[in-house]
């Protein structure tokens, strides 16, 4: 009881910090939530099957790992990292197609900046902790921090791109 109390409570400092910077809405994409929350499952059920990608999730809850449900997890967490960079890439399409419009840069930005937070967020704070439950503590992975590394200087270069472009 008291792992899930801590686990909720944590959770819920997201949307909190979120109300504190302004209004929470501000942080709801829904063409980005449907990306990153529908094309990783559907890319794992694809891979590993329907049966395999179930067993994973029920691994969460408690159930028997099967020998495959590691490599499932490990799927989806690393498919939700490529659906966020997949994201902020249509983000950064729309913001170049619309440099001459400054009212539709802000909002070909967010889409891109939306897609890594939602992507990363169910990686990293919910497969990640599923998938280190079963294999156990390991040495960290170098498939996230390169795609990360690859959006970080993406998001560099969009924001020297930008400065020049609004001057």
């Amino acid at each position: 009881m008291a792992r899930l109390l801590s686990l909720l409570s944590g959770f819920a400092l997201f949307p909190i910090a979120a109300l504190f910077s302004g209004d929470l809405a501000i942080f709801i994409d829904l063409p980005s939530i449907l990306l990153v929350t529908l094309a990783p499952p559907l890319i794992v059920i694809g891979h590993h099957g329907m049966r395999g990608f179930i067993r994973a999730l029920q691994v969460g809850a408690g159930a028997k790992p099967e020998e495959e449900s590691p490599r499932v997890l490990q799927s989806l967490r690393d498919l939700s990292c490529a659906a966020g960079a997949i994201g902020f890439l249509i983000g950064l399409v729309q913001l170049l197609a619309n440099l001459d419009d400054p009212t539709r840069v802000g909002p070909a930005l967010a889409v891109a900046m939306l897609t890594v937070l939602y992507g990363l967020a169910l990686a990293e704070l919910l497969y990640a902790p599923i998938l280190r439950r079963l294999t156990g503590p390991s040495k960290p992975s170098a498939r996230g921090a390169v795609t990360l590394g690859a959006v970080v200087l993406s998001q560099g270069a969009l924001m020297a791109l930008l400065m020049v472009a609004l001057r």
